[in-house]
């Protein structure tokens, strides 16, 4: 994954021109949503996100003002004077936290070299002819109880010994499962695509939380999260792959009348996560006209508006 866990913040960030320029606008709150966008920006793949007027209302809500200041702050921090991030067909990144984050790239680049230059020559000196691969006098992917009848000699003797005291004192760590976003829970098919990954890795449970929160995002940003684990698993890949334009969900389409009409509303979940793509017909909003704009609805007016027939669809 082409994100960063972390980012350099300079000691004199507050002494920028484009930050001042955005403190004297907004106040602290520019200051703060400058700083969040890059902390988004960082977690991306690529160091860059999809922008639209539906993810401006999504992360409106994530940084808890209100839309219309959010949507003000970024067309001041793009316009060219100011430059703080900037939208070019669809995406919003900023230059700088790209130039910050270049040597680490640069870093991880080097260590893939290596380790693939590890691999290849083990492998070449397993294959090499001249060399005999002595196989281990102890099998440690099947439990041992106790000695087998062909170990004879002292040496094999007390490698058994070390075996059985190592799993005697180590126990196997009991399994742990992570909690499915239910936006990605509600998706049809991708609980079985999942189960593949998770038996194809055997993710560590932070690894796991990780992975599913980067899809989530990927699912918001209009990825197919179930083809980003299908070619992951198929391409036999240590990491989830990179969505690409193949891996994205149909289109959301709108009606030809005078005026358009959306099809699609995004909705918080109570465990967290946003499922963008609950369609406006399944709801009701007779009795909660001010909420029938809304790009964004938290769950309780989700619950609210919600035929009582009606189905969550994803």
């Amino acid at each position: 994954m082409n994100g960063a866990e972390w980012f350099k913040h300079d000691a004199d960030m507050s002494a920028d021109e484009k930050v001042i320029y955005l403190e004297s606008q907004f106040g602290l709150v520019g200051y703060a949503l400058f700083n969040k966008m890059l902390e988004v920006l960082a977690r991306a793949n690529d160091n860059r996100i999809q922008w639209n007027e539906f993810q401006c209302g999504v992360y409106a809500r994530k940084f808890g003002c209100e839309r219309a200041v959010f949507q003000s702050f970024i067309e001041e921090a793009t316009r060219p004077e100011v430059a703080a991030f900037i939208i070019h067909d669809g995406w919003l990144y900023s230059n700088g936290l790209i130039k910050r984050l270049a040597p680490m790239y640069e870093k991880r680049a080097r260590n893939a070299e290596k380790v693939r230059k590890y691999r290849q020559n083990k492998k070449s000196r397993v294959h090499d002819d001249d060399v005999t691969v002595t196989p281990p006098l102890v099998p440690v992917t099947q439990p041992i109880h106790e000695p087998s009848d062909t170990v004879t000699d002292e040496q094999s003797r007390e490698e058994y010994s070390r075996v059985e005291e190592r799993r005697k004192t180590h126990p196997p760590t009991p399994a742990t499962t992570v909690e499915m976003p239910e936006a990605l829970k509600a998706l049809k098919g991708f609980a079985q695509e999942w189960e593949k990954w998770e038996s194809a890795r055997k993710p560590s449970m932070g690894a796991a939380r990780s992975q599913l929160e980067t899809l989530l995002e990927h699912f918001a940003n209009g990825y197919d999260p179930r083809k980003i684990v299908k070619f992951s698993v198929e391409a036999d890949f240590r990491a989830l792959a990179r969505p690409t334009d193949a891996m994205k969900l149909p289109a959301r389409m709108f009606t030809q009348n005078n005026q358009q009409q959306r099809r699609y509303v995004a909705v918080e979940m109570p465990q967290g996560g946003v499922n963008p793509a609950v369609q406006v017909d399944s709801l009701d909003f007779s009795r909660a006209e001010h909420l029938r704009d809304k790009a964004l609805l938290t769950f309780e007016e989700y619950q609210r508006v919600r035929k009582a027939n009606g189905t969550n669809s994803a």
